[in-house]
């Protein structure tokens, strides 16, 4: 079970890589543009490149995650093709298609012929995942808000697609996205989810508890008290 960061603000990043918890990144489309908008970044490459550029610094080897641009096939290989030539140096790129009928055909072609790693995201049924994997894709993304707002129950289809995964043999990991509540992250994972993404707000939330700081908070006063030293 891991931990990704889900966004493109590299001053984001740089806050939490340092504390060894995050696996890999996953970026999209609206974080990139945000984050350009915000920035007077006119080329999508450009807004990508900073948060690119600390991650391969890690040399960890982390899986990233960029969205393909096209509203078909071929534009979203050509895409792909670009991203995998400029981004491919010290991550584990995977190139995001969003699943439907047509891009099959791109993640079938840039897996199969491109060796491109291809992350199928927008998912939101156990079918779709099925048959992207089928197609080649090694990320499966799942959009748990958008499956809850059509009242479809995650839990169901991501445990579905474990049990599909394991009884074919295939080596594709299952990714949560579009989290809005934090229980749904031990939701996800006691699924069978193997990756939860989550933007950075989402950390510090599940990294303290109440209860935990009003023992921490005792053990301190408890020593400030106490007079003691190390040695």
């Amino acid at each position: 079970m891991k931990y990704y960061y889900d966004g493109a603000d590299p001053t984001e990043f740089s806050k939490i890589v340092n504390k060894g918890f995050i696996s890999g990144i996953t970026t999209n489309v609206n974080f990139v543009v945000d984050y350009a908008s915000k920035n007077s970044i006119n080329s999508y490459f450009e807004a990508i490149k900073p948060l690119y550029e600390i991650a391969s610094a890690e040399g960890k080897n982390l899986p990233f995650s960029i969205q393909a641009i096209g509203e078909n096939p071929q534009d979203i290989i050509s895409s792909a093709i670009e991203i995998k030539s400029k981004f491919n140096k010290g991550v584990k790129l995977f190139i995001k298609i969003p699943v439907n009928f047509e891009n099959l055909y791109a993640i079938k072609y840039l897996s199969s012929q491109e060796e491109v790693n291809v992350n199928a995201t927008c998912i939101t049924s156990f079918l779709q995942a099925s048959i992207a994997c089928s197609s080649g894709a090694k990320i499966l993304s799942y959009f748990w808000g958008k499956m809850t707002d059509e009242g479809i129950d995650p839990v169901d289809h991501v445990s579905s697609l474990k049990k599909f995964l394991k009884e074919n043999d295939y080596d594709a990991k299952i990714l949560c996205g579009s989290i809005r509540q934090t229980r749904v992250i031990h939701e996800a994972f006691m699924a069978g989810a193997d990756i939860v993404t989550l933007p950075y707000d989402y950390f510090p939330k599940i990294s303290l508890r109440r209860k935990s700081e009003e023992a921490t908070n005792i053990f301190n006063e408890s020593w400030i008290s106490s007079k003691m030293t190390l040695k």
